[in-house]
């Protein structure tokens, strides 16, 4: 049962461009290569994920913030920095992520993981304007989210709601704060938290728990790690997750990320350059309640309405496994532990 079950998952793909197809079919109807002449399954080769714990990427994240810490408190100390500073707070960022995105990438090499097969390339006829639509429905929908969280909020929080509020005479209006602001939300932001959000913890928790419940964790803890931006980030993820799925190549939910990291930044700068609240900041008022629900009203069933109609079954392969000429099976193995 194990051989003819790896055989028909080999051969409901196309071997030319990995397509999916129906068993029987003579022809590929993405590609148009002929499926009569399919050579024999290869030997399925082991899922390099089994191998790569979740538990210690925690780990290491925590011992990264640890010495971003250390880093930022040093340069308080000796360059005379005020660690408060915006611009330190950005560096600080940067180099936690950029720390966690190496040792990803060094855990890859160890554990015989492609980048490459990882990352995916595009579809043949890939069309960008429905990630475009998806941006737009996604943004709205985060500000909608973002305006109504913050009307709740300022009922039983207002000082917190004073406390995030970033007025034009900040330091963050700066032009150097700008800059590296933009590289932040449009690059390095995108690149590691797609990586590990999507591309690993997807692969690595699609294994022991099925990939429909590892898009729904995977997507819970992108929109955790975001604070009071909780529901948005957590629609996004689930998003971003259903996109990688279909298109097989993590370069259109990083080309999403960034996107909508640009656009948020961009109109938090031109808010404050005309003296106004930052826009990612949560005003907490009646009006604000009142265009919250009127974005959520519309952009909540569109982003829905994609996710169900792009719902993976219970035996859609895993990215990784799908974007790579090989075959290993998509095991659920229970002593498959983190």
């Amino acid at each position: 049962m194990e051989l003819l079950s790896e055989h028909m998952d080999y051969l409901m793909h196309c071997p030319n461009c990995n397509s999916p197809v129906t068993l029987g079919d003579r022809y590929c109807q993405n590609c148009g290569a002929s499926l009569d002449d399919t050579p024999p399954p290869a030997a399925p080769s082991p899922n390099p994920f089994r191998n790569l714990k979740v538990r210690w990427v925690i780990v290491w994240a925590a011992f990264c913030f640890a010495m971003t810490i250390v880093v930022v408190a040093l340069g308080s100390l000796y360059l005379d920095a005020d660690p408060s500073d915006p611009m330190a707070r950005l560096i600080a960022i940067n180099l936690l992520y950029g720390s966690m995105l190496g040792w990803i990438i060094w855990q890859f090499r160890r554990k015989g993981i492609d980048i490459w097969q990882l990352v995916g390339r595009l579809p043949p006829r890939f069309s960008w304007f429905p990630v475009i639509g998806l941006l737009l429905v996604g943004y709205a929908f985060s500000t909608g989210a973002l305006e109504v969280v913050g009307s709740l909020i300022s009922v039983t929080m207002p000082e917190f709601l004073q406390s995030n509020t970033i007025m034009s005479d900040s330091p963050e209006s700066s032009a150097t704060y700008f800059i590296v602001g933009i590289a932040t939300a449009a690059i390095v932001g995108p690149l590691w938290e797609e990586v590990f959000i999507r591309g690993v913890l997807i692969n690595r928790w699609g294994i022991k728990w099925g990939i429909r419940n590892a898009i729904i964790a995977s997507a819970a803890l992108f929109g955790i790690t975001h604070g009071y931006d909780l529901f948005g980030a957590f629609m996004h993820g689930m998003v971003a997750a259903v996109l990688y799925i279909r298109t097989r190549t993590l370069l259109a939910p990083i080309a999403l990320h960034a996107a909508h990291n640009t656009l948020a930044t961009l109109l938090n700068f031109a808010s404050l350059a005309a003296g106004e609240p930052d826009t990612g900041s949560i005003a907490g008022d009646i009006e604000s309640l009142v265009l919250g629900l009127a974005l959520l009203t519309p952009t909540l069933p569109i982003l829905v309405w994609y996710i169900c109609k792009n719902w993976p079954s219970h035996y859609e392969p895993l990215p990784y496994q799908a974007s790579g000429v090989g075959s290993f099976p998509a095991d659920r193995a229970a002593d498959a532990e983190d």
